[in-house]
């Protein structure tokens, strides 16, 4: 499994992003693939495992999603505006 760290969560929408360790760009995840944690319970900067999966049109997300450590800081939160540019991402 790959290893990296929560980036983004969008808590109230179900979905963040991974920074993976290997330098490749972020990857989305969304809340149902989360194993053995509530979606609630992740923290910005939790060190996570993942299977990292290409997905048809190119993107690339994480699935089987496992937090590995937990930091103490504050929650991020989406501030009003904020968007997320899908395009960007590549295979």
């Amino acid at each position: 499994m790959a290893q990296g760290t929560m980036k983004n969560i969008v808590g109230d929408q179900g979905f963040g992003f991974i920074t993976p360790d290997d330098g490749t760009p972020d990857l989305f995840v969304q809340a149902r693939e989360l194993m053995g944690a509530a979606w609630d319970d992740l923290q910005v900067g939790d060190r996570v495992t993942y299977t990292p999966e290409a997905q048809p049109d190119g993107r690339r997300r994480a699935t089987t999603v496992e937090a590995v450590s937990h930091v103490t800081s504050a929650r991020a939160t989406r501030e009003p505006g904020d968007t997320y540019d899908w395009d960007q991402q590549t295979a």
